[in-house]
């Protein structure tokens, strides 16, 4: 039982660190695009683009790594909880990201604009028109990279 908890958690980390980081691949590689004519913005607007949810997964997967290591040296050896971070580092989230969608792809962009339009249709409803203007804006840019 012990070892299928910990395959569990190797795998639903491994699924959480790859989508993870192939939506973080994509969020700056179209936030460079959204401001290529913008030098002094290095990642662009990633920062804009990016919604709540990827923040949150950019701090839980890591934690859940860590996860991984104190489970593998409560019910193992410390040795051996070094083993699995590593394991789920370097071997599954690699492997998983080969089998989830490829970073840049279809659907993680309709991802981050479904998301642009509900955080548009939030600043509507509080009635702030500088942040609406600036989704807005960040909108039409999207739509012109299609």
């Amino acid at each position: 039982m012990i070892t299928l908890i910990l395959a569990l958690l190797i795998l639903v980390v491994g699924l959480l660190g790859a989508y993870t980081m192939n939506f973080q691949k994509t969020t700056l590689a179209l936030g460079k695009k959204l401001a290529s004519d913008n030098p002094l913005l290095p990642t662009g607007f990633q920062d804009a683009i990016t919604p709540k949810m990827q923040t949150a997964r950019n701090i839980i997967y890591p934690i859940l790594i860590l996860a991984v290591f104190v489970y593998g040296i409560i019910f193992f050896k410390w040795y051996w909880g070094i083993g699995f971070a590593v394991l789920t580092f370097f071997i599954v989230i690699p492997i998983l990201k080969l089998i989830l969608p490829r970073a840049g792809s279809d659907f993680y962009k309709e991802k981050i604009k479904k998301a642009l339009l509900k955080r548009q249709a939030q600043y509507r409803k509080a009635g702030d028109i500088d942040k609406e203007t600036a989704v807005n804006e960040i909108l039409s840019r999207f739509d012109k990279l299609d």
